[in-house]
């Protein structure tokens, strides 16, 4: 921990915790990111599902129009009751579980009131530790930082917490002056209390100059004070509600609690205990820490392996010699070798043309030879078995218990995040709930009194059709946009449709078959024209080229995010599409074809790790939909291919054909009319990232 010293005061850089809560939340919810924690990733998906239950502590603004100010939200998200909602509806989320845990934890270390300091730094170390466990882990499997982890404004707050939270902690042990202590209250080292006095300005000037502020010095005095006296504090409960100040609003504070703060032996015992607690956190999600880092990747590794010529046994030679057989025989084999070239050299050397047309041959020779192996032994072959170490650590819900977990977050709650989850249903019984006959009766009969006393006035032509239609000539039950808002759709519109003649000259150039296949990507709604059109939803399965391993592989879809209207649009989730042209990005987890129908969900690089594949692609990458019904394992490890997608799936698995695919997806990314894309390939950075 480095403090700064200006003049002989310590100065200490601290970042303000609902802000940090608020980008957390706002990290989880963007589309051009996906946060994989090892065999699970954090969705929005599943948070909006959990928000449109009756029971659920969150509300549907909370997730829908989404005010990424709103403090409320923030804090019903990362509450311990919606930590608790999930583990009951989602318990296979894991990934989820652990950062709304752990991202919440870090918040409330500043602004609970009634926790000791050591435990204060205890949760913000243990929160530092697992991001830093979950950064090394993508680094060691090979996902970008860029796309499959928070943002970098967002790592730099957590970093910024911890050293913060400790700097003050030093700070008020051994640099106050005289034998009084004062007590450390966190919540009070942030920028909410500008924030308030800036609010009250507004409300007294809209747009106040420096002179305006000493003017209203006297009276924002007054209005600060009386709030602060009478607890003047906002609903908890409101929806998109932006700021909610409540540093003036602390209960239960023990003063002198607050004014005991810990040893040097006892923080480094508790970031010894933070650090076991983090590692025990990360294996929930089925990967052992120590697995990845203590060990380099395998593409730095190398390995030196002897010649060819050191693993012939000459018999001749005496057993017992083995320490100089290798360098005996290699340098036989040098010696054997410069005779072959002297005699080589007396023949006639063979043109250029020659050495290339004989490069050539052999090259083709070999892989007709390499693909007719590999074709007969996918067809001889039988199915690998199921090995005990291809199994997950976690391969049963049942087998987390998220208890300890929500327990640690109820020590821990602030009294207000306490207040301002959703709980009117969940606490009703059945027979108190209302009858939906009755109240659909009230409403009708409030209609019905509402058009009685309803004004009728008289006209005729024009005037009745302003009063009927609009002044647009638009009913209500078909309000048509306008300004903007209609071109920008507009645009959109025609921008799908030349994504999709994009696509579909560009896979005819390179001869791929059945390119008005792949052109839309078999996505849309059927009709007799397009019987095996179907939109993209969540859990169908396509077919994708994955640049990272450089192959054709089945991805089964977990979310799918568009683009927004005009020019600076987000990405915005969808629970379909039914045009290819229109999705920004898709989320999914990566199944690889091993033979016969059969897919598996570990391969490549995380084989090593025992983890799933998750990706987080652009359009480009998408080929098509996969028709028909597949079977996939309860564990999701294994996938059958329906015999319809297999018939699909085999034209485009020969070599020439993935070549050709992966020329065209280069040029599907390739930039247009001087247009930049957001990403650098289908599984690196994105820059349209939000806080």
């Amino acid at each position: 921990i480095i403090i700064a010293v200006y003049h002989g005061r310590p100065i200490v850089m601290i970042q303000d915790a609902k802000h940090a809560l608020k980008t957390y939340r706002n990290n989880m919810f963007s589309g051009a990111r996906y946060l994989v924690i090892g065999n699970d990733a954090v969705c929005y998906d599943i948070a909006r599902e959990l928000a449109f239950h009756d029971d659920s502590p969150l509300y549907h603004r909370d997730v829908e129009k989404v005010d990424r100010q709103d403090d409320n939200a923030a804090a019903r998200l990362f509450s311990p009751i919606a930590l608790e909602y999930l583990t009951k509806r989602a318990p296979d989320c894991a990934a989820q579980a652990l950062y709304v845990f752990n991202m919440g934890e870090a918040v409330d270390a500043y602004l609970n009131p009634e926790i000791e300091h050591i435990v204060r730094i205890k949760m913000v170390l243990r929160t530092r530790f697992f991001v830093d466990i979950w950064r090394s882990y993508l680094r060691a499997a090979g996902y970008a930082e860029s796309r499959y982890f928070i943002s970098r404004e967002a790592a730099d707050i957590t970093r910024i917490l911890v050293d913060g939270l400790i700097g003050l902690v030093i700070v008020y042990r051994d640099h106050q002056d005289g034998s009084t202590r004062t007590p450390l209250l966190p919540w009070l080292h942030s920028t909410e209390v500008c924030e308030h006095v800036f609010a009250e300005c507004r409300k007294l000037v809209a747009d106040f100059t420096y002179l305006d502020f000493l003017y209203m010095h006297p009276r924002l005095q007054v209005v600060l004070r009386s709030i602060v006296r009478f607890l003047h504090t906002s609903d908890p409960k409101a929806r998109a509600a932006g700021y909610a100040h409540t540093y003036f609003d602390p209960e239960r504070v023990d003063l002198a609690k607050l004014a005991i703060f810990p040893s040097d032996i006892e923080i480094r015992q508790a970031a010894q205990e933070a650090w076991e607690e983090a590692e025990s956190l990360f294996a929930l999600v089925g990967v052992v820490p120590s697995d990845f880092l203590s060990a380099r990747p395998t593409d730095s590794m190398s390995s030196r392996l002897p010649s060819i010529s050191s693993w012939f046994f000459n018999q001749a030679e005496d057993p017992d010699s083995t320490s100089t057989r290798p360098h005996d025989v290699d340098s036989e084999s040098e010696i054997e070798s410069d005779g072959d070239d002297e005699e080589h050299n007396e023949e006639d050397p063979p043109t250029p043309e020659e050495v290339a047309q004989r490069e050539e041959e052999d090259r083709a020779a070999l892989q007709q030879a390499f693909s007719d192996a590999v074709r007969r032994l996918q067809d001889s072959l039988p199915l690998e078995e199921t090995r005990l170490f291809d199994r997950h650590l976690r391969t049963l819900e049942e087998e987390i218990d998220f208890s300890p977990l929500i327990a640690e977050r109820r020590r821990h709650e602030t009294p207000r995040a306490a207040r301002c989850v959703r709980v009117g249903k969940r606490n009703l019984k059945a027979s108190q709930h209302p009858s939906g006959a009755y109240r659909g009766e009230v409403l009708r009969r409030m209609q019905d009194v509402l058009a009685q006393h309803q004004e009728h006035r008289v006209g005729t032509g024009l005037s009745r059709k302003e009063r009927w239609a609009g002044p647009s000539g638009a009913t209500t039950s078909a309000v048509h946009a306008a300004g903007n808002t209609a071109n920008a759709v507009l645009a959109a519109g025609q921008r799908a449709a030349g994504v999709i003649t994009r696509r579909s000259n560009i896979f005819t150039r390179y001869k791929l078959p059945r390119p008005d296949l792949l052109a839309d990507g078999l996505v849309g709604i059927p009709n007799s024209g397009r019987p095996y059109h179907t939109p993209l939803r969540k859990h169908t399965y396509v077919m994708v080229y994955y640049e990272r391993e450089g192959q054709i592989m089945i991805g089964r879809v977990r979310q799918i995010f568009y683009r927004e209207a005009g020019k600076n649009g987000k990405n915005c989730w969808a629970s379909s599409a039914d045009n290819l042209g229109l999705i920004s990005y898709i989320s999914m987890q990566l199944y690889d074809y091993v033979g016969r129908g059969q897919c598996r969900a570990i391969f490549g690089k995380l084989a090593s790790f025992q983890t799933m594949t998750f990706a987080h692609l652009s359009p480009d990458h998408l080929l098509c939909v996969l028709p028909g019904q597949h079977r996939l394992t309860a564990n999701r490890q294994n996938l059958t291919l329906d015999e319809s997608a297999l018939t699909l799936f085999e034209q485009y698995q020969r070599p020439s054909v993935v070549h050709q695919i992966a020329n065209a997806v280069k040029a599907l990314k390739t930039p247009s009319r001087g247009k930049k894309k957001s990403g650098k390939d289908g599984d690196g950075s994105g820059t349209d990232g939000e806080d």
